[in-house]
Parts: structure tokens; sequence; C-alpha cells
């Protein structure tokens, strides 16, 4: 089973720490700085701040570079799972963000995603 390990680092108007993961992500100024990712513990991939906004729509095909056409094409395959530590935040950046602004297939399935940081307190998914 292909597994895809994200990290996305961002900036906002708002403060994470006091809306949560999924206001801050909602929040239309919350952009992507890069997304880091890596498919089965391969070399990793980086999605930058110009990678986002250089995509752009011709008639209704979406434009995205190398790196985001791997990520978006793993993420139609249903049996990839996504991981992340503290996945909630990347699961909130990912369906409010990558999806809904640049195209990307929404992971919404929570089944999907394996929390990392759940696993230092013995609990298993997000």
């Amino acid at each position: 089973m292909t597994s895809v390990h994200l990290d996305f680092e961002t900036r906002s108007l708002v403060d994470v720490k006091e809306t949560g993961s999924w206001r801050y992500s909602m929040d239309p100024s919350t952009v992507p700085l890069c997304l880091c990712y890596t498919i089965d513990d391969q070399d990793v991939r980086t999605i930058t701040f110009d990678d986002f906004n250089n995509t752009y729509d011709v008639f209704g095909d979406q434009y995205y570079t190398p790196n985001m056409q791997k990520l978006h094409e793993l993420a139609l395959d249903e049996t990839v799972i996504f991981k992340a530590h503290n996945s909630m935040f990347e699961y909130c950046m990912w369906n409010n963000v990558l999806h809904k602004r640049y195209g990307f297939a929404d992971l919404k399935d929570l089944k999907r995603w394996d929390c990392t940081a759940d696993r230092k307190s013995g609990s298993a998914g997000m």
C-alpha cells in the first residue's frame, strides 16, 4: 500500500492556536507557503509558494507543476494513505485549500489519513 507523508507550511492573518485548524484553513488569508511530501519514504518533493500561485485553469483543465500533478494523482487513488504529524491540520489544509482553491481531489475520507502524533498516545488513525 502506498503512503504519502505531508507537511504544510502556511501563513495567515488568523492565529491557528486561537481559531483551530478548521477555521484557520477556511480563512481567505491562509495560504500555503510550501507543501513537502514523500511517497513511501522516497526523496522529499516540494510544492513551493510560487507553484501554488502560478497554477491556472484553461478551459476547465487545471495546470499543475510535476510535483503537484503527482500529488493530485495520488489523491485520486483511493488506496493511498496520507500521513502527517497532527494530521488534522493537513486534513483541513488539504480539503479547504488544496481542494477548494487549487482543484485537487478531496480527501475527506478519514480512513485515508494516518496521524503520526496519535501513535505516541497509543491511539490509531486521526
